[in-house]
């Protein structure tokens, strides 16, 4: 059974037996409220004409006439006078009857006790009234009202009761059936739209109106597909950039060993010039180096999503400094000038990841410059905010190579990288030390201009927390 059927036949139901059974007790009591009235109408004029006759029959008691003779002459003219009104009369003499209407459709027997009652035949209902002749017991009189009029009246008004019953049930029933409709039918959207979203299409909303509770969940379904799709976009584009990984590695590592097994089976093949040897071993070096540089980077990946980082305050200028010093020999053989703004800020984080994101920020914009470019590095607060920022004016990147510089082993410039010896992880971990700390990492390039590198970290009050939780965020990742 339906939701709309288990509201909608409960409630008729409900409703009709209210309804019906009001229109029933309202008859009843207004019937016997009536049927009582015609009993003491009946029970008052029997009285009068029991005292009327009572002073008859003293008349005919002192005259001497009061037999049984003259006093059913006395009824036949009290019966004939009362009968064109339909009532009757009946007089008993110690239980015989003395005096009954012809007319009269039922038989009425002499009463022992004063009592009114109904009595009815096929047709027809009368309400009978007996009482003694005051005065005179050995009299008694049973006046007879003829209400089949009234009982009609009311069998009417009963038929007519009851098609209006049946009337208002059926308009009752049709507007019951349409508020029904109006008000499940948010249900009916949500369970269509709940098929669609098992169905795959996690992009359904549903339309609402109203403050109320049908409205709420509709809103709150709303909200939950809006959360379903993001994580369902979310999970896609992490499996797309893990399957870009795992296909860019693929063919990363697929170059270097295709060099150490062709230079190696060559020498071992074909009788080489010792000056040859050493130049193909060279070779087999480079390669080899390569291959434990990636996986020097792959194995710090590893190491930074499964492990808790811990956090200190870390002074910005030794991170500065520190960078500056490691690359300086660098510097000198491109004729670069490397250069830090002074600064006495502080951040909370790493120091040896941060140390790493400096130095890593900081060899890129030397593979970016020409000899004699330049490098700015400034680590200072801006507007109460740790900033970090490697400025130089090398060759710049163009909008679509922005948007991927953090991909794992994405270069945007191929050959010159592997010529300096770059796996095309550098800027991914970075991007992984940046989330890690909580901080936002951005990207200021131009094409023959250069590059600026920003990354703002939170107020060190809420670092702590940010890092904490970004550290185990990196675990559940993994």
């Amino acid at each position: 059974m339906k939701f709309w059927q288990k509201v909608f036949i409960p409630v008729l139901l409900l409703f009709l037996l209210l309804l019906n059974g009001c229109i029933y007790i309202l008859y009843r009591v207004t019937y016997n409220n009536h049927l009582q009235s015609e009993k003491s109408r009946t029970a008052s004029e029997q009285y009068a004409v029991s005292m009327a006759l009572s002073r008859d029959f003293l008349v005919l008691e002192e005259n001497e006439r009061l037999s049984t003779d003259t006093v059913a002459q006395l009824m036949l003219a009290y019966g004939s006078y009362y009968e064109t009104d339909g009532t009757y009369l009946c007089l008993f003499q110690n239980g015989e009857t003395v005096y009954a209407g012809d007319t009269l459709p039922v038989n009425i027997i002499a009463a022992e006790d004063s009592l009114v009652y109904i009595t009815e035949t096929a047709e027809r209902v009368f309400v009978c009234a007996s009482g003694e002749i005051p005065s005179f017991a050995a009299y008694s009189l049973t006046y007879v009202r003829d209400i089949s009029d009234m009982e009609a009246t009311w069998d009417s008004l009963m038929r007519l009761f009851c098609w209006v019953s049946l009337g208002v049930s059926l308009v009752l029933a049709f507007l019951l059936l349409l508020i029904v409709n109006r008000l499940t039918r948010p249900l009916s959207r949500l369970a269509k739209a709940a098929n669609q979203v098992a169905g795959g299409e996690y992009s359904v909303q549903v339309p609402f109106r109203g403050k109320d509770e049908l409205a709420l969940l509709t809103k709150n379904f709303n909200h939950m597909t809006e959360k379903i799709r993001g994580h369902i976009l979310q999970l896609q584009e992490e499996n797309r950039k893990k399957q870009q990984f795992l296909d860019n590695f693929t063919h990363e590592l697929r170059t270097p060993l295709t060099n150490i097994y062709g230079y190696s089976e060559f020498m071992m093949r074909v009788a080489v010039k010792e000056e040859d040897r050493l130049r193909y071993l060279q070779y087999i070096m480079r390669e080899s180096k390569r291959l434990n540089l990636m996986s020097t980077e792959l194995f710090r990946m590893t190491v930074l999503r499964n492990n808790e980082t811990e956090m200190e305050t870390v002074s910005c200028a030794d991170l500065l400094e520190g960078a500056m010093q490691t690359l300086a020999e660098k510097g000198k053989k491109k004729r670069l000038t490397i250069s830090a703004v002074p600064t006495d800020a502080k951040v909370h984080g790493n120091w040896a990841l941060l140390q790493s994101l400096v130095i890593n920020f900081t060899e890129n914009a030397i593979r970016a410059c020409e000899t004699g470019g330049q490098i700015l590095l400034s680590f200072c607060m801006e507007e109460d905010v740790p900033t970090l920022r490697v400025k130089d004016n090398g060759r710049g990147m163009a909008p679509e190579q922005l948007e991927r510089i953090t991909e794992p082993f994405y270069r945007v410039d191929k050959s010159r990288t592997r010529e300096e010896g770059g796996v095309g992880l550098g800027l991914y971990l970075c991007s992984e030390i940046v989330r890690l700390h909580g901080a936002e990492l951005k990207f200021v390039s131009q094409l023959g201009e250069g590059t600026e590198v920003i990354v703002r970290f939170p107020v060190p009050e809420r670092q702590a927390t940010e890092g904490s939780t970004a550290s185990a965020a990196g675990q559940r990742e993994v």
